[in-house]
């Protein structure tokens, strides 16, 4: 999946930036990358690093090819800076008021389209005793993102509660430790922001964002595929009055507004729609939004 998946974070001291970007090389070798980047801010806050400039993780996969790469910032500098302002878009005024962590799609052809996950992070000694994260999928396709939220929106969502779970489990921790204790500890740390491997306690916190980003980059170039075969197409009525054949031109996505002709054949009261013509003179006003939604995976159902 050509796509750019991030881990983004609101530091209290350096305000919101993308910390780990995952993505996917195909045409471009490790060896052409320059991670050493001089011209990116050197921030020595905990919050703000999380590989350093200079290292990075990497998995291929044997089948296809494809190398993914994590970086602290994306390792592609064309794609530096759409990461960047979708950072700060998606930690600042692209955020989902539910408090479990929301989605939040934005974004237009030149800057690409963003799918955001905005989730809180238990943290006794910041302000208001949570950090502010989110999850980006940043890519140029607008209606693969938009057919693919489902299936990223349920894994995103185990990600972030992974974290939430394990940070949770040190703030408990915390809260059992005597007052005085607690209280010093606050006083060191109170300038410095806690990194995600403070907050988790867990060490290994980024490998396990790369397999999971990896994996999502991976799984997601096959969750949309097209399987041409034989056949009039399911949604145009019959050439004849013999019954079509079984092979047809099917999708792992359909449009939900249109139906299979095996379905309805025998359903003399059952309206179809046979053409665009057709649903345009019905809903008249709606049809772009009719039609909008059934580009996007949005049921439809006309009364």
């Amino acid at each position: 999946m050509n796509a750019v998946i991030a881990l983004c974070h609101f530091c209290e001291a350096h305000g919101p930036n993308a910390i780990f970007c995952t993505q996917t090389l195909r045409d471009t070798k490790l060896e052409e990358l320059q991670l050493n980047q001089q011209h990116v801010e050197n921030k020595i806050c905990s919050a703000c690093n999380s590989l350093g400039q200079t290292n990075g993780m990497y998995s291929k996969d044997n089948e296809s090819g494809a190398t993914f790469l994590s970086t602290q910032t994306a390792a592609l500098a064309d794609v530096q800076l759409l990461v960047k302002q979708a950072a700060v878009r998606s930690l600042s005024c692209e955020i989902n008021s539910n408090k479990d962590g929301g989605f939040v799609f934005f974004g237009d052809s030149s800057r690409g389209h963003v799918l955001s996950h905005t989730f809180q992070v238990n943290d006794l000694q910041a302000r208001g005793f949570y950090q502010l994260f989110s999850i980006i999928v940043l890519m140029k396709d607008k209606y693969f993102l938009l057919n693919t939220k489902p299936f990223l929106a349920e894994h995103l969502r185990k990600i972030s509660a992974d974290i939430q779970a394990s940070a949770k489990k040190i703030n408990d921790e915390t809260k059992e430790l005597p007052r005085q204790q607690r209280l010093s500890s606050a006083q060191i740390l109170v300038q410095t922001p806690r990194s995600l491997v403070e907050l988790t306690g867990e060490e290994n916190i980024f490998a396990y964002l790369h397999s999971h980003f990896s994996w999502i980059l991976l799984a997601g170039s096959r969750f949309l595929t097209e399987h041409v075969t034989f056949g009039n197409l399911p949604w145009l009525p019959p050439q004849s009055s013999d019954r079509p054949p079984q092979q047809r031109l099917t999708y792992n996505i359909t449009l939900p507004m249109i139906q299979k002709y095996e379905e309805t054949i025998n359903d003399p009261e059952r309206e179809e729609f046979y053409s665009l013509r057709h649903v345009k003179e019905v809903v008249r006003r709606e049809f772009d939004t009719v039609v909008y939604c059934a580009l996007t995976g949005i049921k439809v159902e006309i009364i």
